[in-house]
C-alpha cells in the first residue's frame, strides 16, 4: 500500500493538531501570559528550523525509514535498543491518551456512564486500524481534516463576539524572554516522528521533507490561531486555570436555540481526534515491534498489543499521575522525534561517504 503526499500530510497535520484538544494550549498561556501566542510562533519556528535541519541529512538518505537508517549506521543491536525504547514509549503514551480522551468524553457527555465502556468503544477504533493498516487510517485522516477544520472554524466564529482586544496587552506578556523559552515546548510537534516511520510508503519517498514541512506549517497556523483566540476570549489570569482551554472556550459560548452552549462541538471535535490519534499510534506501535524485531506478521500481536495499553491506563489513576507522566512522556518524545532522526541520518551520510556507496 502506498501513501499519497496530500494523504500523508494530512495524517501528520491532523496527529499535531490533537493536541490542542488537551491543556498544551495552556503551556503557552502560563509561559507568555497576554503574549502566549508569540510563544506558540516561537516554539513553531523552532520546530520547522530543526524539520529543516534534518530533511538536509534525509534527502542524502537512500534507507526506507527510520529503522534502518539506523541499523545501517549503527548495526542491529543498537537498532533492536532503540526500537524497544521506541516501542515501549509509543504505548506507554497510547495508554495515557486513551486514558485522558476516556476522561474527556466522560465529563463533556457522559459523566454517569462507567469508564469502562468509554474506553472500550475507542479501544475497539483502535483494533480496526490496526487491522485495517496504514492505507486505511491515512484515507480516514483526510476526512477527520476536513470534518475537524470545519468544526474549529464554527467554534471560533461562534467565540468571536467575546473577543477582547485588551486581552493581548501587555503584548509581551511577562517579558520576551519567556518568548524565547517558547522554543523548549517544541513537544507540541513531537508527531513529526512518524513521517520517517512512513516514509517507505510514501508513492515518491522523496517528497517526505516537503510533507514534513507543509504538515509542520499547517498545525502551526491552527496551533498558533487557537491560541491567539483562546488569549482574546478568556482573560489573563483566568486563563491559565482551565486544563482544557478548547472546552473552556465552547462553554462561554451561547449557541442561541440550537445548543445552550457549543460543548456539542467540542465533543465532535474529540470524537474524531480520538479515533484517528489512538488509532494511528496503535498501529504505528505495532509497526515499531515489526521493523525492530523484523517480525512478518503484526496482526498476530492486535490482541496482545491492545490488552498492554488498556492494563496500562491503570497506571493513571488521577488528574496529577496524567499530569506528572504526560510531561515525561512528552519530553522523552522530544528526544526521539527529532534528536534520533538527526543523529541516525547524519551517521548514515558520513558511512556512506566513507564506504563511497
Amino acid at each position: 500500500m502506498k501513501i499519497a503526499s496530500k494523504d500523508a500530510t494530512k495524517l501528520i497535520t491532523i496527529l499535531i493538531v490533537s493536541k490542542i484538544l488537551f491543556s498544551d494550549i495552556n503551556i503557552f498561556v502560563k509561559g507568555s501570559m497576554s503574549a502566549s501566542y508569540l510563544e506558540a510562533i516561537m516554539c513553531a519556528l523552532v520546530s520547522i528550523a530543526f524539520f529543516l535541519i534534518i530533511s538536509c541529512f534525509f534527502k542524502k538518505s537512500k534507507c526506507a525509514d527510520i529503522f534502518e537508517a539506523i541499523e545501517f549506521s549503527f548495526g542491529r543491536k543498537i537498532k533492536i535498543f532503540a526500537g524497544t525504547l521506541f516501542l515501549i514509549l509509543i504505548l506507554s503514551y497510547t495508554a495515557l491518551i486513551l486514558k485522558l480522551y476516556t476522561d474527556a468524553i466522560l465529563t463533556i457527555a457522559y459523566p454517569n456512564s462507567p469508564a469502562f465502556f468509554v474506553m472500550f468503544f475507542i479501544m475497539l477504533t483502535m483494533v480496526f486500524s490496526a487491522y485495517a493498516g496504514i492505507g486505511t487510517i491515512t484515507k480516514f485522516s483526510s476526512v477527520c481534516v476536513s470534518v475537524m477544520l470545519t468544526l474549529l472554524a464554527i467554534l471560533y466564529i461562534l467565540a468571536s463576539k467575546n473577543i477582547d482586544i485588551t486581552n493581548i496587552f501587555p503584548v509581551l506578556g511577562n517579558g520576551a524572554g519567556n518568548i524565547l523559552m517558547g522554543a523548549k515546548n517544541i513537544f507540541m510537534y513531537n508527531e513529526i516522528l512518524f513521517l520517517f516511520f512512513i516514509s517507505g510508503f510514501l508513492e515518491k519517498r522523496e517528497d517526505a521533507p516537503k510533507i514534513g514541512l507543509k504538515a509542520l506549517i499547517y498545525s502551526s497556523v491552527i496551533i498558533v490561531v487557537s491560541t491567539l483566540f483562546y488569549t482574546l476570549c478568556i482573560p489573563y489570569p483566568a486563563s491559565k486555570l482551565f486544563n482544557m482551554p478548547l472546552l473552556q472556550l465552547a462553554s462561554s459560548t451561547d449557541v442561541s436555540f440550537f445548543l445552550q452552549r457549543s460543548e456539542g462541538i467540542f465533543f465532535l471535535l474529540w470524537i474524531f481526534s480520538s479515533f484517528l490519534y489512538l488509532g494511528a499510534t496503535f498501529y504505528f506501535s505495532l509497526y515499531t515491534f515489526k521493523r525492530t524485531f523484523d517480525s512478518s506478521d503484526i496482526k498476530a500481536l492486535i490482541p496482545s498489543f491492545i490488552v498492554t495499553v488498556f492494563s496500562s491506563t491503570w497506571f493513571f489513576k488521577n488528574t496529577k499521575i496524567i499530569e506528572n507522566y504526560y510531561i515525561i512522556f512528552t519530553s522523552l518524545f522530544v528526544i526521539f522525534s527529532f534528536l534520533v532522526p538527526l543523529i541516525a541520518y547524519i551517521f548514515e551520510n558520513i558511512k556512506r561517504r566513507r564506504k563511497n556507496v
